[in-house]
């Protein structure tokens, strides 16, 4: 009986030993897995099969730097830098696998869509072309004057005059007129009047006594005195009036573009430059990268019209977009309104 039970008990702790092993061997396998480094298995289970070259890259004709790429042992596929991708503007499917190469994320040449290659060993340089839809948009905007700033409040005086003289057989006439601005606080007060002598009557006309106040942050004016409506359709008609007028005024800021402007888009394969052409008037040379662009005008004229633009590779192939436009100055830019309170009475000319 003793020996059965110490024979039982001898078995129990060899099985035992071999679970315990059993179950070390299982978790060593298990640790190796994770260990594994990721990225390699993709596109190629074997990093053998992938070769690095230090090469000067070319993209669509465009010269980006000197990058380390991996190539393939088919000589066709390529890994190129995710980052240097993204900086030279080509779009990454989001289903393109990255691969991880030295601690670098790369994707391949095939995840790209249509693309053809072409490595110089001699000269180090690796030249991809892509489709012109493979690159991020552009945005390109004719530069305009930018807005001034708030103008210094220095005091000062100005005094215009006019004076004419006439004469004719029995008659003669003299006119005088005189201005007055001088600058009192934030403001201009203006003073204008006119003296006129035809020989048989003097006549003294006061014409427009006012306080200007600018407002170019607001964009906005503030006249007390002698004013000129402002109609509130093209069909009413102006009136001098006397009181007080605050509205909309962009005069204060030269610079300001208020007319909406068009917007064109092309794309270009390759570096090329785009003449802007309005009326067959030339508006502005833009270099543009690869890839969809799209070209802001500059201000047009008012009316109808045509604008044409012109985009030439550096292979000197030319391709031309055109289209009729329509502006006015009532039209206003997205996000601007104007206004304008008026209270007062009429001046009659008398």
């Amino acid at each position: 009986m003793r020996s059965t039970a110490i024979h039982d008990t001898l078995s129990k702790g060899v099985l035992s030993w071999i679970y315990l092993i059993i179950l070390i061997i299982k978790l060593i396998f298990h640790s190796s897995a994770y260990a594994q480094p990721q990225g390699k298995q993709m596109p190629d289970r074997d990093t053998r099969a992938w070769k690095p070259f230090l090469v000067d890259l070319k993209i669509n004709q465009q010269e980006i730097e000197s990058a380390f790429v991996w190539q393939h042992e088919d000589g066709k596929n390529w890994l190129l830098p995710v980052d240097l991708l993204q900086r030279s503007r080509v779009r990454i499917p989001l289903t393109a696998p990255r691969v991880i190469q030295e601690s670098i994320d790369y994707v391949s040449t095939a995840s790209l869509g249509k693309v053809e290659t072409h490595f110089s060993e001699e000269n180090q340089i690796l030249s991809i072309d892509l489709a012109s839809n493979a690159f991020e948009a552009s945005s390109i905007k004719v530069p305009t004057r930018s807005l001034a700033g708030i103008p210094s409040m220095a005091a000062g005086t100005v005094i215009n005059y006019d004076l004419s003289f006439t004469s004719g057989i029995g008659r003669s006439t003299e006119f005088f007129s005189t201005e007055l601005s001088t600058g009192a606080g934030m403001g201009v007060f203006v003073a204008s009047q006119a003296y006129l002598h035809n020989g048989q009557n003097d006549r003294f006309i006061r014409l427009d006594t006012n306080y200007t106040l600018d407002q170019p942050e607001k964009l906005a004016t503030l006249r007390l005195g002698d004013a000129i409506s402002r109609p509130a359709t093209t069909l009413g008609r102006p009136v001098r009036f006397a009181g007080i007028q605050y509205g909309t005024n962009f005069r204060v800021q030269p610079g300001l573009i208020t007319a909406p402007l068009a917007s064109l888009s092309g794309q270009a394969a390759v570096p090329s430059m785009v003449d802007l052409y309005i009326n067959n008037v030339l508006q502005s040379s833009q270099a543009v990268p690869p890839g969809p662009f799209s070209i802001t005008t500059p201000p047009m004229i008012a009316g109808d019209g045509e604008i044409v633009m012109k985009i030439r590779d550096i292979s000197g192939r030319e391709e031309l977009i055109s289209g009729r436009f329509y502006s006015t100055p009532y039209l206003l830019s997205p996000g601007l309104s104007e206004f304008s309170f008026e209270a007062g009475t009429f001046r009659h000319s008398d």
